[in-house]
């Protein structure tokens, strides 16, 4: 054997390979390691000694053949196929597996001479677990290693280490092969890779010690690429790398390696001071240091996802994130002083003030073409900076935003120079890497002053993230859940990205230059069906509309521009989110989708409304928002809009779902409150308002509740008669409901980040928001009904009518009488000179009939004084004031009197159409007057309660009970009247008891008493029946009981009244009267004011021209005075019911004018009074 061996290694010739014989021998010494295997005898020299011959000899032959001439491979091959045809390879990896160090050598060389031919077979024999075991015992031998081993030769020692992990990481490069990839996630899963994993780390641990940096360089570089492949395979080797024990071992590697790296490429090599630092002797290639760190830094990446949950789990992020900012911030500010190479694997951040000097001065060394040579390095690092950045916390990601901002900036501007940035695969990596920093204020600080140059790269990626977003449900390519839901994700961030960086003046303008404006098109915008079954999108909306108002808060460039292309978004949005809630108050949706989405669109209305309150010192730009638009045939009008988010047009008169409606979107109706009292500032705008009459009125309805305790708000009538248009105590409230800053989210958490934006509107108190929407609502109303400019309209259009109506109350101290008070002084105050002249200036004009008689109506409202009434309104004592020329007049004429009309033509259609115009008009006409009356009315009624209570006392004092004398004889009487010839018998000591008129009838002195039948002229049967019967029941009855039929109807009482005033009959008409006042305390219902009317129309007098009220000698005239007052309380109800309409169309001049003079005197007394 050993003379092959001398034959083989002394012949300098290739002839070798072509003796018969050497073939015979390299079967001879595969058989001789086959046999040494199966030997049992393991202590017998002789054999062991022809296995080592056998070990060096293969060896030898091996690498000789690996250095043969590539003419000459089909010889090599032969004998290589040879061998593996006899398996010789598999003998010698369980020769490796058994023998020692230095025999063990031999294997190891024969092995890697010819590791690639046979690679597959290497993998087929289980290398990967026969090479781990041998690796598996470098903690032993470095455990050896001592201060005093630098005298030692331990290198060849280590070599065969080397060797093994060389070999074992080129044949895991072969993972592309099935097989392999099955074998290496075998072994990455057995526990033998734990044994690896432990010599790694104790090479690692020595790896650290200066003195052993070079023995161990080679060993400690290969075992990382083996683990770094090794974990690629498989979770529980990641499992095993991630602990915190091993991260302790294995990341100070990194970091120093780090440090290296820096060393011999960034230190600055002379100062001032010093001319020239001589480079270490240590000093090492930096193309090996980097090739290790790009290993190590590919294990952080993949360990970064699986690490456990220790309490050192976010130290190590930061640790990672700081230590890799570090390594930037030197990296493009070279070069730099020693020291601060020294920081990197601290727990400080290199400031980058300095560098950023340096760089100004051109003092800095780094240039595209450094960056293109160290490209995979700084591709690796980017990689696993974006791995950690999405596991650490906000705050830390802060910290260090504006350090990596500064090294992405460098990075940009030495490549973008070079020319090289388009081509390098470190751009993708740069651009992510600047969308995820564009949500901290430091890292747009710094990529503000970047060259106009890099905006494609710096500010176009996040404005096309966002429009991606807001385009992807019209878009015509279809994607799965999975994508769909990333690109939402993706685009909220945007977003907010884009809102912090609006608050940047410099930053603002780049994006502005970028096109950010352009991200949203009134086509891409879906309707509310599509919108509805995707709330994600919703929240992506509410975070644009977000952004527009911020940018709206900016500049007048902005404003303006917005005013000019997003007016048609701004109300389109508005109209979905109304629609919207529309839709939700019809239980369209569920309770759970309802609630996501409401906030969401709430949202949306909250940043519209800002966009518009933007701009409300500028009366151009109120203007032009305030301009209606047609859109798809769709009229959309921002004032309309307003009014609807105020009070939907359908909402359900409930009081207990309004206010439910109202609590929950409390802030938006505040907004819009606060959006429309800017817009009544333009006279233009208070014209849409006028046109919108209806919604004027919903606003005195909200007012009304605001002021009430079931809102939460506070009930207590403030001076908002002083506070109406004082500007100085206004609040900001714009700025009030502008939303905060956003709260910073784990940078991970993308997703919940920006739902936590959307949804974070500021909670404020009931009582303050009441308050504010209040106060925007009550100037807002003044506004438009003192507004000069609209005069006319507000006149023509009867919006005061429309206005007081939900405002009229009889409860002194209801908001609706509050509310109304301080309306009508503010009209007296600003207006009514004005009313009064239209109102004498249409005076002889029939052609202005109208405003004639609609001025009359508003100077009545603007009259709340009583003491003026006689002044403005004339009344006064005077008769027939239904055709006098006064405003109160007017009104009456207006009540009791219709207009006539005269056609063109005498066809039955045109008849038919001016008669059904004119009862319109009428109707209206005739509700107007009506309601001012009431209005004035509701001013006096203080008075006339205090005399209604004294009339009450007055009759429940009255006795309803006669004293019956027993000794009167008693018989009965019987009577007939002209309509019915049936008799009706009564008692006839009832009736002499109780009515003095009977008592004479029956005394004997007339010529009646001696009938057997007396007959009553005018007068109906069953009236007198029931008066007899009355009669009958009083005399029986105890103090307790009832008399008056519970079935009595107003008509019954009344013939009862009239009859007993006839009869005199006391007690009769002292029930009768407690009847009337029971009802005319409430008087709720239309059936009750008929009675009133009826009582009136039946009961005046028609010989005096006021009906009796004034005289003291009509005994009707103190219930005609109550039940007059009733009727002028609640006169626009009185016009609808029947009684008043025969009233009217019987036209009797004397009624009507004594109707009218009545309702003049009791309000003239009381203005007396």
């Amino acid at each position: 054997m050993r003379r092959m061996q001398r034959n083989v290694g002394l012949r300098s010739s290739n002839d070798i390979f072509t003796t018969r014989s050497l073939k015979g021998c390299v079967r001879l010494v595969v058989q001789q390691l086959r046999d040494g295997l199966s030997s049992t005898d393991r202590s017998n020299p002789v054999d062991t000694d022809t296995v080592l011959a056998s070990v060096k000899f293969i060896s030898d032959f091996l690498e000789r053949l690996a250095r043969i001439n590539e003419d000459e491979n089909h010889v090599a091959n032969t004998f290589l196929d040879d061998i593996r045809h006899q398996h010789g390879m598999l003998y010698l990896l369980q020769w490796t597996e058994r023998l020692a160090y230095p025999e063990r050598t031999y294997c190891l060389r024969a092995l890697t001479a010819k590791g690639q031919f046979f690679a597959e077979d290497f993998v087929g024999y289980d290398a990967f677990l026969i090479l781990a075991k041998v690796i598996s015992e470098i903690p032993v031998v470095l455990s050896e290693l001592s201060s005093d081993d630098e005298l030692r030769n331990d290198s060849t020692a280590l070599d065969q280490y080397s060797r093994a992990s060389l070999l074992l990481e080129a044949l895991m490069k072969r993972d592309k092969d099935a097989f392999v990839r099955c074998k290496l996630t075998s072994f990455s899963e057995s526990h033998v890779f734990a044994t690896l994993i432990q010599a790694w780390l104790a090479t690692c641990s020595c790896y650290q010690h200066q003195m052993h940096l070079h023995k161990t360089e080679k060993l400690m570089h290969s075992l990382s690429a083996v683990v770094a492949k090794c974990i690629t395979t498989s979770q529980m080797a990641v499992d095993r790398v991630a602990t915190l024990s091993s991260r302790c071992v294995w990341q100070p590697v990194l970091m120093m390696e780090m440090r290296r790296f820096l060393s011999t490429t960034c230190i600055r090599k002379e100062t001032i001071d010093k001319p020239m630092e001589p480079v270490s002797k240590d000093a090492s290639n930096p193309a090996v240091v980097a090739l290790h760190i790009i290993r190590l830094s590919r294990i952080c990446s993949n360990v970064a996802q699986a690490l456990p949950n220790d309490p050192y789990r976010q130290t190590y992020i930061d640790q990672i994130l700081r230590d890799i900012t570090n390594f930037m911030v030197v990296f493009v500010s070279r070069p730099v002083p020693r020291e601060d190479i020294s920081q990197v694997g601290n727990e400080t951040v290199l400031p980058i003030k300095t560098y950023a000097e340096l760089g100004d001065h051109n003092f800095r060394e780094l240039s595209g073409q450094t960056i293109l040579q160290n490209e995979s390095l700084l591709v690796n690092l980017l990689d696993s900076f974006i791995q950690h950045v999405k596991l650490s916390s906000a705050g830390f990601i802060s910290s260090i935003a504006g350090s990596f901002a500064f090294c992405l900036q460098s990075f940009l501007v030495n490549m973008e120079k070079d020319g090289i940035l388009t081509h390098s695969g470190i751009l993708s990596r740069l651009q992510r890497l600047i969308v995820l920093f564009l949500c901290y204020d430091d890292a747009v600080d710094q990529l503000e002053s970047a060259p106009t140059t890099l905006d494609e790269y710096l500010w176009s990626p996040t404005i096309n993230h966002a429009k991606n977003g807001l385009t992807i449900v019209t878009s015509d390519s279809p994607l799965d859940v999975s994508q769909y839901q990333w690109n939402i994700r993706r685009a909220k961030r945007a977003i907010i990205s884009l809102e912090i960086i609006s608050r940047h003046p410099r930053a603002c303008q780049r994006i502005l230059k970028s096109g950010v404006l352009g991200i949203m098109d009134i086509d891409n915008i879906p309707c509310l069906s599509v919108l509805e079954k995707s709330p994600a999108q919703v929240e992506l909306y509410a975070l644009f509309t977000r952004f527009v108002a911020c940018l709206a808060s900016r500049t007048a460039f902005v404003r303006t521009t917005l005013r000019e292309e997003y007016q048609s978004i701004i109300l389109k949005l508005l109209s979905e989110a109304i629609q919207y809630k529309l839709s939700r108050w019809k239980g369209e949706f569920s309770e759970a989708d309802a609630d996501i989405s409401g906030k969401a669109w709430n949202c949306i209305i909250s940043n519209c409304l800002q966009v518009v309150c933007a701009s409300q010192y500028d009366e151009f730009s109120l203007r032009c928002w305030s301009t209606p638009l047609y859109l798809e045939g769709t009229k959309l009008s921002l004032v309309s809009l307003l009014f609807s988010i105020l009070w939907l047009s359908n909402l359900p008169r409930n009081q207990n779902e309004i206010q439910f409606f109202w609590r929950e979107d409390f802030t938006v109706i505040m907004q819009a409150a606060v959006a429309l009292e800017h817009l009544s500032a333009v006279a233009e705008c208070v014209r849409q308002m006028l046109q919108e009459s209806a919604s004027l009125a919903h606003i005195c309805e909200l007012l009304v509740q605001l002021m009430s305790n079931s809102l939460g708000s506070s009930a207590t009538l403030y001076d908002a008669e002083c506070r109406a248009l004082d500007g100085t105590r206004e609040k900001d409230i714009e700025t009030m409901c502008q939303p905060p800053d956003m709260t910073l989210l784990p940078a991970g958490e993308a997703e919940s980040f920006a739902t936590h934006a959307i949804l974070g509107l500021p909670e404020m108190s009931c009582n303050v928001l009441g308050k504010s929407c209040t106060e925007a609502l009550f100037r807002t109303l003044i506004r438009i009904v003192t507004s000069k400019e609209n005069i006319q309209m507000l006149i023509l259009e009867d919006i005061l009518t429309v206005l007081f109506q939900p405002l009229v109350s009889h409860s002194p101290d209801s908001p609706q009488t509050h509310w109304r008070l301080v309306l009508c002084d503010e009209l007296m105050h600003k207006r009514r000179d004005d009313f009064q002249k239209l109102f004498e200036f249409t005076k002889d004009d029939e052609n202005a009939v109208k405003c004639h008689e609609l001025a009359a109506v508003a100077v009545g409202y603007a009259c709340p004084k009583v003491a003026e009434w006689g002044t403005f309104l004339g009344i006064g004592s005077n008769h027939h004031i239904v055709y006098s020329n006064t405003v109160f007049g007017n009104l009456c004429h207006m009540v009791v009197y219709e207009l006539e009309y005269d056609t063109k033509d005498d066809s039955d259609l045109s008849i038919h159409v001016a008669a059904g115009f004119q009862a319109k008009v009428m109707s209206r006409r005739r509700n107007a007057a009506a309601q001012v009356i009431m209005t004035l009315a509701l001013h006096a009624e203080p008075a006339w309660r205090k005399q209604l209570e004294t009339f009450e006392h007055g009759v429940l004092t009255k006795p309803t009970y006669v004293k019956t004398d027993s000794s009167q004889r008693r018989y009965n009487v019987s009577f007939t009247t002209d309509n019915c010839d049936i008799p009706i018998s009564a008692d006839a000591a009832t009736l002499t008891q109780q009515s003095p008129i009977f008592k004479a009838l029956l005394s004997g002195q007339y010529l009646e008493s001696a009938q057997h039948t007396i007959q009553l002229g005018d007068i109906l049967h069953t009236s007198l029946v029931q008066l007899l019967n009355v009669m009958s029941k009083i005399n029986e009855a105890s103090h307790d009981m009832q008399i008056l039929p519970s079935s009595s109807s107003w008509s019954d009482i009344i013939e009862l009244l009239q009859l007993s005033d006839r009869f005199a009959c006391d007690a009769v008409w002292t029930l009768c009267e407690r009847w009337v006042l029971q009802n005319l305390k409430t008087p709720t219902s239309s059936h009750c004011l008929e009675g009133c009317l009826l009582l009136y129309r039946r009961c005046r007098n028609p010989r005096d021209a006021t009906g009796g009220l004034s005289s003291s000698s009509w005994p009707f005239s103190i219930l005609l005075r109550e039940c007059l007052k009733v009727l002028i309380k609640n006169l626009p109800l009185v016009c609808t019911t029947d009684e008043f309409g025969k009233m009217v169309a019987e036209r009797d001049p004397e009624e009507l004018e004594a109707f009218c003079d009545g309702m003049a005197i009791l309000l003239y007394v009381t203005d007396q009074q």
